[in-house]
This record gives structure tokens, sequence and C-alpha cells, in this order.
């Protein structure tokens, strides 16, 4: 489990860095840092522009960068804490 949250913890990070069009960092494996890289991420997305024209680094919009780390965090978590839809009696 540590090593799917220190993933998720760089795949915040990763995504924080991408709206000021800032190089990725380096994972860690930092599981312990998820929660400042969260709100890290959060800020960084809520700059003038951030969702203006298009990733250099990936080469589509911007708004689709950000809905590809909002997915990949929110999959991730259910995995981490076993819920979801299905496990709750829904879908």
């Amino acid at each position: 489990m540590c090593a799917l949250l220190a993933h998720l913890s760089w795949v915040t990070a990763m995504f924080a860095a991408l709206p000021g069009r800032q190089e990725a960092p380096p994972q860690d494996g930092d599981h312990t840092a998820f929660e400042g890289r969260a709100g890290e991420m959060l800020a960084a997305w809520s700059e003038p522009g951030a969702f203006e024209g298009d990733s250099p680094a990936m080469g589509v919009p911007m708004t689709t960068v950000f809905l590809m780390g909002l997915g990949d965090i929110v999959i991730r978590l259910e995995a981490l804490t076993g819920g979801g839809p299905r496990s709750a009696g829904g879908l």
C-alpha cells in the first residue's frame, strides 16, 4: 500500500507542475507527501491561464491534462481505500 501511495504522491506532484509548464519532478517514493502535494496541485490548477493552450509535455489541451490527472488520482485513491460504487452497492 505504501508503494501505491508513494506513486500517487508523485503523480500529484507531476500534475502540480504541468499547469505552470514546468518539468515533472523525479519520482521520490515519498508516501507521506500526498496531502501537501495535493494542495499544491489544487493551487497550481487554480492559477489564471492553467487551462489555456496545449501542454508542451503532452501535446494535448490543458483541460485534457487536468482531467487525466484528476482521473488518475481518483482511480488510485479508490484502489487504496477499496471504495467506489461497486463496493457501496452502486453500479
